[in-house]
């Protein structure tokens, strides 16, 4: 019996721990960044309805950040395995839209042959591909079967991967855009609107 994916369980779209995602990018760049990577959780929490200070003040402290953040990815994760190419483009409807309006269509038209597959499952094809050619490359004794084969892959799902590739970026990038801003805005509130001391 195929086991039950946990984002089914969730009160709210996964899709929202998209927000770990760039939280873990902010905490690769040092402790500079650390407070971008709170700001990443506590929009998050806002995003999944927590409002609760112990919940939110625990899980942005710093002493354990890194393992929420793998908690949260962890369950993002088991959501993104789910999606179709279909998915995909639905859920990234929008940016598609603003990038090529009326024109649109034509990328659902033109991917429709992978719409049904799942979007993990091509990304494993490829990457199992592009090992073969590097290991071609390094002098690894490969087939001219097999070199043919993964040319063929990679050539299939390229513009697949582009598309997803560039849609995903600028999803992040309004992430981070999002949570500068409300990074920002905190720190001019905290100088010029200040709030009144507790008694």
């Amino acid at each position: 019996m195929e086991k039950e994916n946990i984002t089914n369980k969730l009160s709210y779209d996964w899709h929202k721990l998209e927000l770990a995602d760039v939280a873990k990018d902010y905490l690769s760049q040092g402790k500079e960044a650390l407070p971008l990577v709170k700001k990443s959780l506590e929009l998050l929490l806002k995003d999944i309805n927590v409002s609760d200070p112990g919940i939110v003040k625990t899980i942005t402290d710093p002493d354990v950040i890194q393992k929420t953040i793998k908690n949260e990815l962890d369950v993002y994760r088991e959501g993104y395995k789910t999606q179709t190419v279909e998915d995909m483009l639905v859920y990234h409807g929008s940016t598609l839209e603003r990038y090529l309006g009326e024109n649109t269509q034509k990328v659902r038209e033109e991917l429709k042959p992978f719409a049904n597959q799942k979007y993990t499952e091509i990304m494993q094809e490829v990457i199992t591909a592009q090992h073969t050619l590097e290991g071609k490359e390094k002098g690894v004794k490969v087939s001219d079967e097999d070199v043919k084969s993964a040319e063929a892959t990679l050539k299939k799902y390229e513009k697949v991967l582009t598309t997803i590739s560039v849609l995903e970026q600028q999803k992040k990038s309004e992430l981070r855009k999002r949570i500068e801003d409300s990074y920002n805005k905190d720190i001019l509130e905290s100088f010029y609107l200040p709030k009144p001391k507790e008694e």
